[in-house]
């Protein structure tokens, strides 16, 4: 993911602390969840995909097209979820794969 994000950034001539501004955490964390040592939750790949314009499938390797779809391309964003949902309980969060478990 983190090879699919750089290129993105670079497409749109973003730094790394440019888009972690934009996603509203500091450079490390970003850092961090580029290189595989922190995981990514499933609202900050949702911005990051806004951010890059392309696809939470793309971003995940679930696709080869990294274009945005294009019923989003009119759509506001989405409020972001809170860190603790209504019932106290965290976000989740996107685990690696473990295939053959």
């Amino acid at each position: 993911m983190g090879e699919r994000i750089a290129a993105l950034l670079w497409r749109n001539s973003l730094t790394i602390s440019s888009f972690a501004v934009r996603l509203g955490k500091d450079r490390a964390q970003v850092s961090r969840k580029m290189h595989g040592q922190a995981r990514w939750y499933v609202d900050e790949l949702a911005d990051a995909a806004g951010i890059l314009n392309t696809s939470v499938g793309f971003l995940m390797g679930e696709t080869d097209d990294d274009r945005r779809p294009a019923h989003l391309e009119s759509a506001r964003k989405a409020p972001t979820a809170s860190a603790v949902g209504a019932e106290g309980v965290g976000r989740a969060g996107l685990e690696p794969a473990t295939d053959g478990l």
